[in-house]
Order: C-alpha cells, then structure tokens, then sequence
C-alpha cells in the first residue's frame, strides 16, 4: 500500500500522503467519508490510476482498496461501484496482498499539515509559464504558496542559461534559498540545470535537479524524494513528445500559453538548442482546451509563446502551422487578443501576414528576431537570412497592418564584429525605425560554434557598444510613441500604478489612464491619448 500511494503520487502529481487503513475494513467502512473510492484491478483494460486521479484533482480523501492477488469477487466489486468507487487499472504494478484491505489516501491541509513552497523564475517567457504550470501543480497537491523571499519548506528555481549571467543569476538564487533555510529541499528546473545538472546538484541545499521535461511530474519526484539528492535529467536529444503543462491563474488580465517547445536553428551563438531540445508542439486540440480554460478563468489577452514559435506544427505528422494554432482563439468570444512571441524573419511569408491582418484579434505588435544590421555577422551567427530579407518582412507587416510595432533583439558585439559591421548595424536599425529594441552583449557559451571563434571582442568594447545600441532604442522609442498623440486606443487596463491604472494597446504601448480606477483591471476601455514620456503614454478615460 505505500508503494501504491508513493506511485499514486508520482503519476498523478499529487502531494497525497499514504494513511495505512485496517487491511478488512473496506467491508465495513462507512464509504461517504472519502471524494473517490477506487477499486484496483490487475485488468489492463479498466482506466488508470494515473488518468482517474489526475481527473479528480479536487479529491482530497482517497480511498484505494485491492483485494488478494489482486483479484475481488464480483460481488464485492459491484457493492463498491455502487457505493461510488471507480474501477481503476494497476495494470503491471500490481502488487500481491494476502488479505483484501483497503489504503486511505488523504491531503495536507486534511491532517492538518502546512508544507510552503516558494518559486524564483530566471530568463524567459517560456520560462514563466513553466514555473506558472508547476506552482498550479504544487498548489493542487496542497504546497501553499509564499513569496520566494520568505521561509518555505520548498524552493523551486526555474534557470536560465543563455547568458553567462543567467547561469550566475540562477546559482545565486539558489544560494539565497538555501540561506533563508537550510533544512528545505531545493528543487533546481530549467535550461540551466538541463545543461549542467552534476554542476547544479553539487550545489549546497539542492535536493533535486529536472532540468527541461518531466516538470509536470514535480509533485510525485518529490513525494518520492526522502532523503540525499536526486538528478532526474534526462537527454533531451531523442525527445518527441510536447509536455503538456497547464497555466491558467498567471495574472488578472493576460496570460500565456506555451504551444512549441525546442529549437533546430543552432545558430552559433546559442546554447537553447541543447538545453530544450528538438521540436515539440502542443497539438491544435489541446491548444483550443487550454484556451477555453483561460476563458473561463476571465482572460482576454493571450500570448502564444515558444522556444522558437515559427517553427510549430514541423515535428507533427499531419501539416500545420502557427496559422492553425491561432485559429484555435475562433469563437472564443471572451479572449479578445492574441499577441505572439518572437517571430523569425526567414519563415514570415506573405501568405502568413495576410492571415495575421485579417484576424481581428491579432495584436499588431510583432518581435522579429534580428540580431544584427549586418550581413557578415548574420552570416557568422548562422542566421539564415540577411538585412534585405529582414527589411522587406518590416515592409510586409508595415503593409498589412499600418501603424504596427516592430521590436527586436540585437547582439553588441559578437566575435568579429569590426567597428564597421558595427556601423551598420546602427545604421540599420535607424533607417528601419524600430519601436523597440532589446540589446544584448554577446555572451561566450562554451559548447557553440561562436565559443571557438577568433577575434572575441572584450568586454569594455561590448558594453560601450551595447549602450550606444540602448540609446539608440530609447530615440527610437519615443519617436514611435509620438505617432499615438491625439488618437484613441483599446487599452486593456490591468493594474494600479502611481495612483493611475494602466494597461497596453494592442501595439503593447504602455498606458497610464486618467479617470479609471482598480474596480476596472481586466476592462478594455477606449483612451484618448494625451502625453508621450520616455517609455509610455499618458491619456484620459472615454469609455
């Protein structure tokens, strides 16, 4: 019976605690005392432990009875049915009692015990949204959720490792939990720990390390976790299938759905491809199910996020595309927006701006990956494309949607890059006239092609460079808001700030509204713009 309970807990994702039951009892027991009663059967055709307990998430005293051999007499099975048990599967796991019986499974909060889990994301959107998936896993589970600058039972710390600087931003976080208490477990999630899980385990507190899959069984790894330390990572490199983790109490008014995972660029400045692996994408039907979930839960933004967004729907059997995972938002009257992640320049096609303009709820705000003005690092970073190719996709979205803001990222400095390539890269983004721009100094990360390469410029040159690309984006910034001086935009308002609610158009221009109050956060209201500051707009309430 603690076997079952300890495999309940891991397939399910529940944080059940096994409660060892009078093995006669069942005969007896007064059944409405427990949410689910469960018959075990050793018949693989009956449903599984797994899918019956993960659908009664909210079952909070579980009753599991397995009779000898695994066997019951029929009888006694339709007695139990009737009292409302569920036939279940143990399928190979079945396990030999002597005496029929029955194991009570029942949660925390139940007995009385309060388990703390605290959570610290590093990096990226997806990032987020997977850290949002575990804590809604935990919570389930009966974790109570405390801020990660408070003492907890259980630290979990989502990493990053594109940068030299997210691996030591992630190693210090991890050092901070430790310290706020010593005796909680540390769990340690992300690329980070994908990438260097020995590296990360060996760090003080860490009890155990998932790396970039299997956050989805978090709550039975740790159920399982008793004492020492655990590396569960596995190989990312023969992985196929999407892991389907579920987020949908983010925030009040925008939320995100993770629908591609991985990457097959290798571009020779990054290290992602290694640490999340191949293609994955969560399939159109379970897109449209989550979608409809974050209905209910009130959301009327959704952003479509991935590792690398334009490639969803390649690894799959059957052809589709980002087109087809947008469509899944049709009919869905209460989200009103979609706004996409990251895009990239060589894969945006006529035919697939023409379906983002003609779809009401497409967010005329699009981050096209650029990296660099100019062609011969483009070249080196293994980009795919080069500056004309990027220019015309500005035109084309320009076209279609007039008014738009074109973000981007951009590398200072990258091995190679001379004063004049430098230029052009300044150049090129001023003739193009960005409304935002994200810069980066290269990063060396060992295990990329660029790691190798000759000619790497230090560290005082990156940074001058970065700050001339920075104050070129804030010029540029200011210049696009200009453009909204005296028209009206939807805002959606989603919080309080410096006594005036504030929101973002769909072109994600922040707003700051007169005349609304917190009773509106999660209202689109219409605003009459008034002000342009350095990074937002000022208006006034209309309706």
């Amino acid at each position: 019976y603690q076997r079952i309970a300890y495999e309940a807990a891991k397939q399910s994702g529940r944080g059940i605690i096994p409660h060892i039951g009078e093995l006669t009892t069942f005969k007896t027991a007064d059944m409405s005392a427990y949410d689910l009663i469960l018959v075990a059967y050793e018949d693989e055709r009956q449903t599984s432990l797994k899918e019956v307990l993960r659908a009664n998430m909210k079952a909070e005293n579980i009753a599991v009875i397995i009779g000898p051999e695994g066997g019951l007499e029929i009888g006694e099975v339709e007695s139990l049915i009737n009292k409302g048990g569920k036939a279940v599967s143990l399928g190979r796991r079945i396990l030999r009692t002597e005496t029929a019986g029955m194991a009570t499974f029942t949660s925390w909060k139940n007995r009385g015990i309060q388990v703390k889990a605290a959570y610290c994301t590093l990096g990226c959107k997806v990032n987020q949204y997977d850290t949002q998936a575990m804590r809604e896993l935990m919570e389930n589970a009966g974790y109570d959720t405390v801020d990660f600058e408070e003492e907890a039972d259980v630290y979990i710390v989502n990493t990053c490792t594109v940068t030299a600087t997210g691996d030591k931003k992630s190693r210090q976080m991890i050092s901070r939990a430790h310290g706020r208490n010593p005796d909680a477990k540390i769990v340690v999630a992300g690329c980070y720990s994908q990438r260097s899980p020995e590296e990360v385990l060996a760090l003080p507190g860490v009890s155990l390390v998932i790396g970039s899959k299997d956050r989805a069984n978090i709550v039975g790894l740790l159920a399982n976790l008793h004492e020492g330390r655990l590396n569960a990572v596995g190989s990312l490199m023969g992985e196929h299938e999407f892991e389907e983790l579920v987020a949908t109490r983010e925030g009040r008014t925008r939320a995100h759905l993770k629908i591609q995972e991985g990457c097959d660029r290798y571009c020779t400045y990054c290290i992602i491809p290694y640490a999340r692996g191949p293609l994955r994408s969560r399939t159109p039907e379970n897109i449209r199910k989550n979608l409809l979930l974050l209905a209910e839960h009130g959301y009327k933004e959704v952003v479509m996020t991935g590792i690398h967004l334009m490639s969803y729907g390649k690894d799959m059997d059957w052809k589709v595309d980002l087109t087809d995972a947008i469509a899944q938002a049709d009919g869905i009257d209460e989200i009103q927006r979609i706004r996409l992640g990251s895009l990239e320049p060589q894969l945006l096609t006529e035919k697939f701006v023409s379906a983002l303009s003609s779809n009401p709820k497409i967010c005329r705000q699009f981050h096209l990956s650029m990296q660099s003005g100019s062609d011969g690092v483009l070249k080196r970073m293994n980009r795919r494309y080069d500056t004309a190719v990027y220019e015309r996709c500005v035109e084309m979205l320009r076209e279609a949607m007039p008014g738009c803001a074109i973000t981007t990222d951009v590398i200072a400095g990258f091995p190679g890059e001379s004063e004049r390539e430098f230029q052009e890269t300044k150049e090129f983004i001023r003739r193009i006239k960005l409304a935002r721009i994200h810069v980066f100094p290269y990063s060396r990360r060992e295990g990329t092609a660029a790691y190798s390469m000759p000619n790497q410029i230090p560290n005082a040159e990156k940074s001058r460079r970065a700050g001339e690309l920075i104050h070129i984006g804030a010029e540029l910034e200011r210049e696009y808001l200009q453009n909204f001086l005296g028209t009206v935009q939807a805002v959606l308002l989603e919080e309080p700030e410096q006594g005036l609610m504030s929101g973002y158009t769909d072109t994600y221009a922040r707003v700051s509204v007169e005349g609304a109050d917190e009773g509106m956060a999660g209202q689109m209201v219409k605003v009459l713009i008034k002000e342009a500051a350095e990074d937002r707009l000022l208006g006034q309430l209309v309706i």
